[in-house]
């Protein structure tokens, strides 16, 4: 009775590979003139499940091999590949970095009045 859920779940799914494929389509445009669109619909998927492989952390390695394996295929230079993944890395270095620098910096001023927490150590029993 909870079709609703994968309906759901599934438009979400679709929104999030929409928008790794732009992200990557946009990661390489910058580099490279000639993007081919239907290429970029090849090579993230791919790159994607390659990514999922438990060789390496957070498919790090893994995820640049195969787009400098595949990129080439597409007519895109192994070179503008390896320089896209590396622009996403240091994009999601970079907002990482912040987000932590951020939670640290709220956590550090302590629990304020009439905010419920949403940790489990500020939940207590009963």
């Amino acid at each position: 009775g909870q079709r609703w859920l994968f309906a759901n779940s599934f438009i979400l799914s679709l929104m999030f590979n929409a928008a790794v494929i732009l992200y990557m389509y946009v990661a390489v445009a910058a580099f490279h003139d000639s993007v081919s669109v239907r290429g970029i619909l090849f090579v993230v998927p791919i790159t994607m499940v390659v990514g999922m492989a438990p060789f390496a952390f957070n498919g790090v390695g893994l995820q640049e091999w195969a787009c400098v394996l595949l990129f080439p295929r597409i007519g895109v230079p192994a070179s503008v590949a390896l320089s896209a993944m590396l622009l996403i890395r240091a994009i999601t270095l970079f907002t990482s970095l912040i987000g932590g620098v951020l939670y640290l910096h709220l956590k550090s001023r302590g629990p304020r009045e009439g905010v419920v927490g949403v940790e489990p150590s500020s939940v207590r029993p009963g």
